[in-house]
C-alpha cells in the first residue's frame, strides 16, 4: 500500500516532488498500488522509487528518472516512458503493451515475464555498449525479445 505523505506529495505536482526529493536524497518512495492513471510526471525524479502494483495507464512518464524503480505487476498500458532512464529497473510481471519507449535509456531492466504486446517508438537509448545477453528479455510474452542499440 502507497505511503500516503509520498501520494499527497507527488499530488502537489512534479516541481513540489522533484525539490522534495533534493531535500530528502535518502527516501525510496512508496507509491505501490497506487491509482495513477493519466497522471503527468514528465521530468520527475521517481528513481528508487516502488510503483508494485500500482496502476500507471497513460502515465506521461517523458524524460522522467526511473532508475532503480520497482514495477512488479505494474500497469504501464499506453504509458509513454520516451527518454525516460529506466535504467536498472524491474519490471517483472509489469504490463507495458502499446507502451511507447522512443530514446528510453533501458540498460540492464529485469523484464521477466513483462507484457510487451503492441510497444510503440521503441528506439531504445543506451548509455554504454552492452552485450547481446544483456539486451535480451527472457520469459516475457514476445519471448526471446531482444532490443539493440541503434
Amino acid at each position: 500500500m502507497a505511503n500516503q505523505q509520498h501520494l499527497d506529495i507527488l499530488r502537489q505536482g512534479v516541481e513540489a516532488w522533484n525539490a522534495w526529493r533534493e531535500q530528502a536524497p535518502g527516501i525510496k518512495p512508496d507509491l505501490s498500488e497506487a491509482t495513477l492513471w493519466e497522471i503527468d510526471l514528465m521530468g520527475a525524479d521517481l528513481s528508487h522509487t516502488n510503483f508494485s502494483g500500482a496502476n500507471l495507464v497513460r502515465a506521461s512518464l517523458q524524460g522522467a528518472r526511473l532508475e532503480n524503480a520497482v514495477f512488479y505487476r505494474t500497469s504501464l498500458f499506453k504509458a509513454d516512458l520516451s527518454e525516460a532512464s529506466i535504467r536498472e529497473a524491474n519490471m517483472t510481471g509489469a504490463n507495458l503493451s502499446g507502451a511507447t519507449l522512443h530514446k528510453a535509456d533501458l540498460q540492464r531492466v529485469i523484464l521477466y515475464r513483462a507484457t510487451l504486446a503492441g510497444l510503440t517508438s521503441l528506439t531504445p537509448r543506451f548509455t554504454r555498449p552492452i552485450s547481446a545477453k544483456q539486451t535480451c528479455a527472457r520469459r516475457t510474452s514476445l519471448w526471446p525479445v531482444c532490443i539493440t542499440p541503434t
